[in-house]
């Protein structure tokens, strides 16, 4: 026992910050939202007919807004102002997502730059979903990646868009499904 902690004292020491699991740390200190789905995700019961049961195709949102890869950053910013969403999915051609951009990367961009492509610039890694997925599947893995959005896909091989989740779309459904905090608070359909 003494010398595996004695090699795993120096590696540490010797290491520093650098980590083999970066990737799955936290980037950084979950949000509010974050924190609420583990909450609630941890109070649910993982038995049949509970979250593993819903699908994500019960909570997505279909047919949601999406922005070319051709858009100008100003054509983006046109369309953030008719719809009024945070966080959009960046499509192809074929209607296959390849990233998204969210408000706050459009206005942070210097305005000489909004004639640029939104391809040349701001796209994100999307976290994306299959519909046939459980919201069980679906919590975890929005935990994991700290995301706020998933984009719902036909397949994995083909990434079409076919929907989106948002974190409050995921704390409505948990919200409704969760037991009661307290005794004595009965279901008011019972």
């Amino acid at each position: 026992i003494i010398i595996s902690l004695v090699s795993a004292t120096t590696s540490y020491f010797a290491s520093g910050r650098a980590t083999f699991f970066g990737d799955v740390q936290p980037l950084k200190e979950p949000g509010e939202k974050e924190k609420s789905v583990n909450v609630l995700y941890h109070m649910m019961d993982r038995r049949e007919g509970s979250i593993d049961a819903v699908k994500v195709s019960d909570v997505m949102t279909e047919h949601p807004v999406a922005l070319s890869q051709r858009a100008t950053i100003l054509e983006c910013l046109e369309k953030v102002r008719e719809y009024g969403h945070r966080v959009y999915p960046v499509v192809d051609d074929e209607g296959r997502v390849i990233g998204y951009v969210a408000l706050e990367d459009l206005l942070s961009t210097p305005e000489e730059k909004w004639g640029l492509r939104i391809e040349e610039t701001l796209i994100r890694v999307p976290l994306l979903v299959r519909k046939d997925e459980s919201l069980g599947e679906l919590v975890l893995k929005m935990m994991e990646r700290g995301a706020d959005h998933a984009f719902v896909v036909d397949d994995y091989g083909s990434n079409r868009l076919l929907g989106v989740v948002a974190t409050a779309d995921v704390l409505k459904r948990l919200v409704g499904a969760a037991p009661p905090l307290a005794k004595g608070v009965e279901n008011e359909e019972g």
